[in-house]
């Protein structure tokens, strides 16, 4: 995997028609940093991810990559709201379909890494829902990425699922040393594994804080994650 890479973002303007979402948008992620993205729902969390992605284009501004812009940048990895897997193929060859970078024998060591030994020949169909996270989430290793991007990777699974997957991209986090830029409503999981809280708010979005957890993310057990979570909850 690629060390991790910075992240500029300078929007000047993003439009909807007449709506306009933002107008002046700017902020920077150091290398190997992890930042959390919150705020309401629809204030444009997932767009900027799919801007930095480079699968929404259409803006005014730049975005620019370990220094480059987006355009010629390393591909990402990224793990979407849902799976978004292949059904008609297996979980090795889902991450061998989508990246040059990683052969058969690579992607299923990386899958037992991700805890699914003996599925990698499994269907997603065959496999359940906490299970299918975890195949996403090796694909979006399958990229060697500089960057990692998380858009909502909790949602819509019970809560042992969501702290066992979040215990696993903790790991991840940990091993490779990825940027990693995460979009999440629930604020116990910016918590758990952010380095930096950015609160998103208002039409055209500003940014209303930006501020850096001050413990180590090993150094933090589950009371100062409930009681950071509180915190980011009564500020808002």
């Amino acid at each position: 995997m690629a060390s991790g890479v910075s992240v500029c973002i300078d929007i000047e303007r993003k439009a909807f028609g007449h709506d306009v979402l933002m107008d002046g948008l700017h902020l920077f992620v150091p290398e190997s940093e992890v930042v959390a993205l919150v705020g309401p729902s629809g204030v444009g969390k997932s767009t900027i991810l799919r801007m930095i992605a480079g699968l929404d284009a259409d803006f005014d501004g730049m975005l620019r990559i370990g220094g480059k812009p987006q355009a010629e940048a390393q591909v990402p990895g990224y793990v979407f709201q849902d799976p978004r897997l292949l059904p008609w193929a297996t979980a090795t060859e889902n991450l061998t379909i989508i990246s040059d970078n990683i052969d058969a024998p690579g992607a299923r060591k990386l899958l037992v890494e991700m805890g699914l030994a003996g599925y990698e020949d499994a269907l997603p169909g065959e496999l359940s829902g906490g299970m299918q996270r975890r195949v996403a989430l090796a694909r979006a290793l399958a990229v060697k990425p500089g960057l990692l991007i998380l858009d909502e990777p909790f949602v819509s699974i019970d809560r042992k699922l969501a702290r066992d997957l979040s215990g696993l991209i903790a790991r991840v986090i940990r091993t490779y040393r990825p940027t990693v830029i995460l979009v999440t409503h629930d604020p116990e999981d910016a918590a758990r594994l952010a380095d930096r809280v950015v609160v998103l708010d208002g039409r055209p979005v500003e940014v209303v804080e930006d501020r850096r957890l001050g413990v180590a993310r090993d150094l933090r057990d589950e009371t100062w994650v409930r009681e950071e979570a509180q915190r980011m909850v009564g500020e808002e």
